[in-house]
């Protein structure tokens, strides 16, 4: 598939997409959380209620994955990996973006807004993309999944010389 420019990923990460954020849990297995998330261009923020339970997993161990994905077309997906850490900011303006982001406006927020909030970064050092169609053909695939001599890697070839 092919990958995505930096105004597609920044576009798509405007939008009202769940990050899937996985983490290695005290006991050493992995877990995946479905959570809302900002984007500043070049770092992933995730607003955590303070007695949220991952927030434990970030501190005995700081890496994380986290894929955001659509689920219609175009299917686009960003997978970053990286070291998240605790960070130490006013919370609200990124919680009053995502209630907007995701419900269309702040009364998400409303009562709730006394209860404490942990702001956790995520910088997008080692990330990939990208961007499937539904065209159905071999462009759509990276070349490391086609086999050579298969019709499909044979189109990738022949497109390759013509360039």
């Amino acid at each position: 598939m092919p990958s995505m420019t930096k105004e597609e990923i920044d576009k798509f990460l405007q939008e009202p997409v769940l990050a899937r954020v996985g983490f290695i849990t005290e006991d050493g297995s992995p877990t995946v959380i479905p959570v809302w998330f900002d984007y500043d261009g070049q770092n992933i923020f995730l607003i955590a209620r303070q007695r949220s339970k991952w927030l434990d997993y970030i501190a005995k161990d700081p890496r994380v994955c986290v894929t955001i994905d659509a689920d219609k077309l175009p299917y686009e997906k960003v997978i970053i990996q990286g070291t998240a850490s605790i960070i130490d900011v006013d919370w609200l303006p990124y919680g009053e973006r995502c209630a907007t982001r995701y419900f269309g406006n702040k009364k998400y927020l409303g009562e709730s807004i006394d209860q404490p909030r942990v702001m956790v970064k995520i910088p997008m050092t080692k990330f990939v993309s990208w961007k499937a169609v539904g065209d159905g053909n071999y462009k759509e695939w990276h070349p490391r999944y086609l086999v050579p001599g298969t019709n499909w890697a044979n189109k990738a070839d022949a497109a390759k010389s013509n360039k």
